[in-house]
């Protein structure tokens, strides 16, 4: 609508004329209207420049230029930056007295190669100048320059073999082109984000002489080092801790739309690439090398039921496969024994992904995380026993709400305020809970987003938070697990900054590839390690080379006589089975109180 209009209308009615009008509930009903109607229109209007961009398409004709998609529209809401960065950043009034705030050491991660004496010119010096040591001065500098060897292998002539023979390589010499090469080929694709035609130029310019093509092939050759390494560290990764974040964004194979899923935590990140992101595709994913089974017990036939399938199937289902373990042939089967060839795609796929889910819950050869920590698509629901929202991405629901008029967005920013102070409420519980604080928190939730507004799209926000609240609250028994899904975005980017640079893979074993460099460097640099060091120890060691999941394992086994002291009255700390338990990720209790 016509920003004329609001501008009139915002200097007509005014909060203050409001508050003091008789008629102050029919005027915010009157308002709240016109917002719901201005949202409308705005949805409209962005549908017919989309079809109009579709029709100019078809006849051969040029839709919007994307600078115009992006920016300011009429009728549209302007810049869509919904990050919640500078409000989630914001830390408590008393945090700005922090004597201990401020700037940390520097150069403490600088190793030295060398050190000089620079002497003064004594000429320059006055004349009653006094020695007083060394004053310290580090300055960093690198040099790049190629190193070639030259190996004089044995050759032998075997004449019963009418043949020559030479003596095997060292390891990792394969080709034309040492490890260091190779390792370095790998980190200009996946840390520095380089295209391939970038990497050759900036060989050749330091005196390597490769091909692009040369390039390519070594960035998507095949190496059981570096692929079992990547399968080592999902699984290690996911046994570390009893929580697991994920997230999904686009990928293209060869002209065809995939997704990239993202599994993380504090000691790991893996990147698996699949046509689909349903359940299925993210539980055969996390699985990995575990062979899929289904199994149809009584958490199978609830899931069933939560996916609202009818009650007569559930029934037809029981009589004949219940508590039955199928692998995925003679699953396929039976589901054409019971519904036929053709149709009943979605039952079907709803029995595969119950039976699937069933036997990864029950299953014990692989490790299974308790909670998952995910934003709110759909497809996340039930995987694991306990499943935790991201507050974020919550809190971006209500950034994209965008009120017209001066007296809503008055309303809109109110509420924030108080949505912010209970994040940070949060944050603090995190760092020292109690049941107590456990049960105010709920409270306050149930407070918030109980509480009704005159802005009817800010309301109908609310209670769709409110009714997520088992979900958004899960923290409270386990302080450990993030309040956001940030680690798995920040992964999901890396992917994102791969598929601007390449644009698209050619095939799945290029996919697969990029999945596995991406795993390997992302993971080194969680764990503080230097990707292109233990790239190229994998390539010339093998499999003598320490691998980063069983880097994992030691880290995680590193328990400490304070990580299993649980004592005091006030102690929230819940003593379960600390075998199985990852350091520091003990249960707390507040949801019974």
């Amino acid at each position: 609508m016509s920003n004329g209009i609001f501008k009139e209308l915002e200097s007509v009615i005014t909060p203050d004329r409001i508050d003091n009008s008789p008629d102050k509930d029919i005027i915010y009903l009157l308002i709240s209207a016109f917002e719901e109607l201005s949202a409308k229109y705005d949805k409209l209007y962005e549908e017919h420049l989309q079809l109009r961009d579709d029709y100019n398409h078809l006849i051969g004709e040029q839709g919007r230029p994307e600078a115009a998609k992006k920016g300011k529209r009429k009728g549209g809401s302007g810049n869509k930056n919904h990050s919640t960065e500078e409000e989630r950043s914001k830390k408590e009034k008393s945090d700005q007295n922090n004597p201990n705030k401020g700037r940390g050491k520097r150069n403490h991660k600088i190793e030295i190669h060398e050190e000089k004496i620079w002497y003064s010119d004594k000429n320059k010096l006055p004349k009653d100048a006094v020695f007083k040591g060394f004053s310290e001065l580090i300055i960093q500098d690198i040099e790049i320059r190629p190193r070639n060897t030259k190996f004089l292998l044995e050759k032998y002539y075997s004449p019963s073999e009418g043949r020559y023979l030479l003596t095997d390589r060292p390891q990792g010499y394969g080709g034309e082109f040492g490890p260091g090469i190779k390792a370095l080929i790998i980190e200009c694709k996946a840390i520095c984000g380089m295209s391939e035609n970038a990497i050759r130029a900036f060989l050749n310019n330091h005196g390597i002489f490769i091909a692009q093509s040369t390039i390519s092939r070594k960035l998507t050759e095949k190496n059981e080092v570096l692929d079992k390494e990547s399968e080592d560290i999902l699984k290690e990764g996911i046994k570390s801790s009893d929580y697991l974040q994920t997230d999904t964004t686009g990928a293209n194979v060869n002209g065809t739309q995939y997704n990239t899923h993202i599994f993380s935590n504090h000691n790991f990140t893996a990147f698996r690439t699949s046509p689909k992101k349903d359940r299925i595709s993210i539980v055969k994913h996390i699985m990995e090398v575990l062979e899929p089974k289904y199994l149809f017990n009584e958490f199978a036939f609830e899931h069933l039921s939560n996916l609202r399938t009818a009650k007569k199937w559930i029934k037809k289902l029981r009589e004949n496969i219940y508590n039955s373990c199928f692998s995925e042939f003679e699953l396929e089967n039976s589901l054409v024994e019971l519904f036929g060839q053709e149709g009943f795609k979605t039952l079907k796929k709803r029995v595969t992904e119950a039976g699937l889910i069933a036997y990864y819950r029950s299953q014990k050869d692989y490790p299974v995380p308790k909670i998952l920590l995910t934003d709110d698509a759909p497809q996340y629901d039930n995987i694991t026993e306990e499943h935790q929202l991201c507050w974020v991405h919550e809190a971006r629901h209500y950034k994209k709400l965008k009120p017209k008029t001066a007296v809503m967005r008055k309303v809109h920013e109110d509420f924030m305020d108080r949505f912010w102070a209970f994040y940070r409420e949060m944050r603090a519980y995190k760092d020292n809970p109690s049941p107590e604080w456990a049960l105010k928190i709920r409270k306050d939730f149930d407070e918030l987003f109980n509480s009704e507004t005159e802005y009817k799209e800010l309301n109908l926000r609310i209670e769709k938070t409110h009714r997520n609240k088992d979900f958004l609250l899960t923290f409270l028994d386990h302080p450990h697990v993030p309040l956001h899904n940030n680690d798995a975005e920040l992964g999901a980017r890396a992917q994102v900054r791969h598929r601007d640079i390449s644009l698209f893979t050619r095939n799945e074993k290029g996919t697969n590839v990029v999945d596995r460099n991406l795993t390997i460097v992302k993971t080194a640099k969680k764990l503080d390690i230097n990707p292109f060091d233990h790239i190229a120890g994998l390539i010339i060691n093998g499999h003598r080379q320490k691998s980063l999941a069983e880097i994992i394992a030691c880290k995680n086994q590193k328990a400490t006589l304070d990580d299993l002291k649980i004592e005091g009255k006030n102690s929230v700390a819940a003593k379960e089975d600390l075998s199985n338990v990852p350091v520091g990720q003990h249960r707390y209790i507040s949801s019974n109180l």
